[in-house]
Parts: structure tokens; C-alpha cells; sequence
């Protein structure tokens, strides 16, 4: 009997013992709901709709709130200024340290889940290599005008007879393969088995991260239950297969590579800092690995899924549309496809895809920070490794910065002269501080290469079955599931 009192005694003074330590940790941080044991607010939060869920909270308990989801606390940034001051501080630009980021990254590497000094370096060589690759040379826009032309080739086969088309399978090649051009210097043809295949990795591999989310919360899970409950297995096997075909391409390259001067592409880039004395040891091959395998997924989904929604947009708007391709047709004609260098002469257009950007919505929580030390943010206190979820869904729907925030509206980014005003106070699409995409410029070029060329050769409609209502597919990025189009050619 008395041993049964010392045990539940050391049980009641080890749990003491622990919620002191947590409240006391937690005790300066922003104000926010109660959760529940082990769970903490989770049951009560719509996961399929996060954005709009943090944003109601935000009503109750200010622009900046935590919780805690799971075992872990939050803390939610919703508002444009509380997101832009957080990630202006070095010490929120780390990743919190859990299963599923380590698992993503293979370790600590690439650069979307790493921190420190690596996540430094190689950010800044990544930065600076796909803004001269992909938007100082001509070399790619010539291979995103050649993908657009057999985009739109194969879109007036499929097309004929005006039957409504699904295109979204062929878009995300076309974006896949100028990501492809970028990094290994080369396009493939559409049927190209290879690439399909690679294609098919990587998207099963983002498909299946949705299912492992609880595991960004609930790490001890994947401790007690088989990984094959969250898909674990299945992501390493698309993974493998992913990793084997760069693996091919890294190996053809280190073969042709000899002139260090002379870089065609990424991985020639990545290899030639590999070779420089004193190069710092992140540039391994096993980064380039992990770093390619990431700017495909990182660079050519988000555009691609853009483009999904982009062209169902213009369908549902068709006086946006046509507005723009009258401004095509004045600029441009019909005898050319539209260049980048025509941008600074297309202001709506421009404007238009800005839009398109904020109102598709793909990234309604941007990817999580975490502080790398205790810091302060506003006059609370944020523990190192609190999870801080940036509300991107509240900021492109706020009407303190946005119009008519609920409605596609390009209006938003022109000033009283019709001119084009790229910065816009609550766009926040592509990040903000030091995390900020480095491939944003890439993907402004080819959003704007592909639809301004789509829309001038075609008119997108809806089909008569079609009631305007579409089911979304959660992801690492929230995608329309396939839908049709009706496609008339224009001249």
C-alpha cells in the first residue's frame, strides 16, 4: 500500500513538476485559446481551411495569438506587419527542428528546412544563380517561349472540335520542364518517359505529404505507430525514385563539366563551387541532391498550380480576360507571341497576374519559422523552438490593404493612371525577409510568359456543366482538382 502512494506521489510531482516548467516557459507569450491534453487546440481547428480558421480566432484574440496544436506551440502571425516586422529578425528565420522537416530535407539539407550558417550560404548562392540563370541570359526565356509553343501546339490538337479539355497534367509538364531547362540546362520532350516518370515521383511525393501532417505536431506518433500510417513508407519510395534519376543527370554532368568558367545551368554552377578552394562544406553532392529534388517541387508546383487556378479564373471572369487580351492585341498583335521585354507596355496584364497570385490563395499558411534563440516579438516573449505560422490567407483578404479583397480585381495594382504598381502593401505570396522564395522572380517570368501567350491565342471558358464550384486537394500547396476547360482559338 505504501509503495502505491509513493508511486502515484513521484507520478503527481514528476506532472507538477512538468507543467510548472511549461507555464513558466510559456508564460510571456501571446494570448490565445485553450486546447486540451496532448491535443491542444487541434480538435476545434478546420484543417482543411487553416487561413480562415487563424483569421477567426484573430478576431477574438488579436493579429497575433498562440495555441497549442498537438505538443507544440504556436504562435499565428495575421496581419501584414506583424509578419513583415517577425521576419525581418535573424533569429525567426530558423525551421523548427521536427520529424517531418528533417525527414524532408534528409537531415539538414537544401535550403527550405535547414537554419544557421548552411541554410546562409547556400541560400545566397541559390538566390544568386537562379537570378542570373533564369532572368539574365535569353537562353531562358527561349526555352519558355519553346515550351509555350508546344503547349500551345498540343492544346489546338486536343482541342478540336471544341470538346472541353483537361489541362492541368499538361501544364505541369510544360512548368516542370522549364524548371528542368533551369537546373540541368536541357528541355525534354513532352513524351519523354523519363521525365513523366520524375514527374510522377515528385508529385506523389508532395500528394502524400498532407497525409503525414499530424506528424509536424505529434512527432512521438511515428514512435509508437508504423510509418506506413502516415505514408512515411510510400514518401521514401517516390523519394528514392526521384533522387536515382537527378542522381543519373549529377553524373552526366560531372562527366561534361570541365570548363569551371563556363556555367550553363544550376548543377554546372553548384559543381563549379564545389571545386573552388575553400569552398564551404556544404557544397557537397548530397546537397545538390537534396537542393535540385527541392526546386522542382518548391518551383515547379506552386507555378504550376498557379496556373491552374489562373486559367480558371479567367474563365470565371471573362470581362478580366478580355480586357487583357485587348491589351495584347493593341501592344502586340496576333503576328508574335508576347516577350518579357513587352511588360513595362502591358500594365493590366501585369496587374492581372499579381492578382492572380494573391487571390489563388495556394499558400494560405506560409511555411513555418521558428526562433533560433528566445526572442521578442511586439513585447512577447517566443521561446526558441515555438512554431510560428504565418497567416498569408488573413493578409491577402484584408481589407485594410485590398479593395475588394473577396473578388478578382487587377484594379488593385494599377494607380490612377493605369500604370502597373508592383508593390503593394499585403502581398506577401512569396515570403518575406531573408526566407523570402529566391525563384520568385523566375516564377513572376513564367506566370506572365504563360498566360499573356494562352490568352492571346485562346478563349477559356467554362463548360455547361460546370456550376463554378470546385473541390480543392490539400497539400503542400491547396491545388483545384482536375476540371475542364473549353478552349476557341483566336486567330
Amino acid at each position: 500500500m505504501l509503495s502505491s502512494y509513493l508511486l502515484l506521489f513521484t507520478v503527481a510531482l514528476v506532472a507538477s513538476n512538468f507543467i510548472y516548467k511549461f507555464a513558466h516557459k510559456y508564460r510571456n507569450l501571446p494570448p490565445g485559446p485553450l486546447g486540451v491534453p496532448i491535443l491542444g487546440y487541434l480538435p476545434f481547428l478546420d484543417v482543411s481551411n487553416l487561413g480562415e480558421a487563424f483569421k477567426n480566432i484573430a478576431k477574438t484574440y488579436g493579429d497575433i495569438f498562440s495555441l497549442r496544436v498537438g505538443t507544440e506551440m504556436a504562435v499565428v502571425l495575421n496581419s501584414y506587419e506583424s509578419i513583415k516586422a517577425a521576419f525581418s529578425k535573424t533569429e525567426l528565420c530558423a525551421r523548427p527542428n521536427t520529424f517531418m522537416f528533417r525527414f524532408f530535407s534528409q537531415g539538414e539539407n537544401g535550403i527550405a528546412s535547414t537554419s544557421g550558417e548552411k541554410w546562409e550560404v547556400q541560400r545566397k548562392f541559390t538566390h544568386s544563380n537562379l537570378k542570373a540563370l533564369g532572368f539574365g541570359q535569353n537562353k531562358m526565356e527561349s526555352f519558355i517561349k519553346d515550351e509555350i509553343h508546344d503547349l500551345i501546339e498540343l492544346l489546338e490538337e486536343k482541342s478540336k472540335g471544341g470538346q472541353p479539355v483537361e489541362i492541368g497534367y499538361d501544364i505541369n509538364v510544360s512548368i516542370v520542364n522549364v524548371i528542368w531547362a533551369l537546373i540541368t540546362g536541357e528541355r525534354k520532350p513532352h513524351h519523354d518517359q523519363k521525365l513523366r516518370d520524375f514527374l510522377t515521383s515528385v508529385n506523389k511525393g508532395i500528394e502524400l505529404a498532407s497525409t503525414s501532417g499530424i506528424l509536424l505536431f505529434m512527432p512521438f506518433l511515428v514512435k509508437i505507430f508504423p510509418e506506413s500510417m502516415f505514408g512515411i513508407d510510400k514518401m521514401r519510395k517516390w523519394m528514392k525514385h526521384s533522387y536515382s534519376y537527378l542522381q543519373e543527370v549529377i553524373d552526366e554532368h560531372k562527366v561534361n563539366h570541365t570548363d569551371v568558367s563556363s556555367n550553363q545551368d544550376f548543377i554546372d554552377a553548384f559543381l563549379s563551387e564545389m571545386k573552388k578552394d575553400g569552398a564551404h562544406p556544404s557544397f557537397n553532392e548530397f546537397q545538390l541532391l537534396v537542393l535540385c529534388s527541392e526546386l522542382f517541387g518548391a518551383g515547379g508546383e506552386p507555378t504550376s498550380v498557379t496556373l491552374k487556378w489562373a486559367l480558371r479564373f479567367l474563365a470565371l471572369n471573362p470581362h478580366v480576360q478580355a480586357k487583357a487580351q485587348a491589351e495584347i492585341q493593341q501592344v502586340v498583335g496576333n503576328n508574335r507571341m508576347v516577350d518579357l521585354e513587352d511588360r513595362p507596355n502591358l500594365p493590366y496584364v501585369q496587374a492581372m497576374i499579381h492578382e492572380i497570385i494573391r487571390f489563388s490563395d495556394i499558400h494560405p499558411i506560409g511555411v513555418m519559422h521558428s526562433p533560433s534563440e528566445d526572442t521578442e516579438l511586439e513585447g512577447f516573449k517566443l521561446p526558441k523552438g515555438t512554431f510560428i505560422f504565418p497567416n498569408f490567407h488573413a493578409v491577402h483578404r484584408d481589407p485594410r490593404h485590398w479593395e475588394k479583397p473577396e473578388e478578382l480585381y487587377p484594379e488593385h495594382w494599377l494607380d490612377a493612371n493605369g500604370q502597373f504598381v508592383p508593390n503593394h502593401d499585403g502581398f506577401i505570396a512569396f515570403g518575406a525577409g531573408k526566407r523570402k522564395c529566391p525563384g520568385q522572380e523566375v516564377a513572376q517570368m513564367e506566370l506572365f510568359s504563360f498566360v499573356a501567350n494562352l490568352i492571346q491565342k485562346f478563349n477559356f471558358s467554362l463548360p455547361a456543366s460546370d456550376c463554378g464550384t470546385l473541390e480543392t486537394s490539400m497539400g503542400c500547396v491547396v491545388s483545384p482538382k482536375p476540371y475542364d476547360l473549353v478552349l476557341e482559338a483566336r486567330y
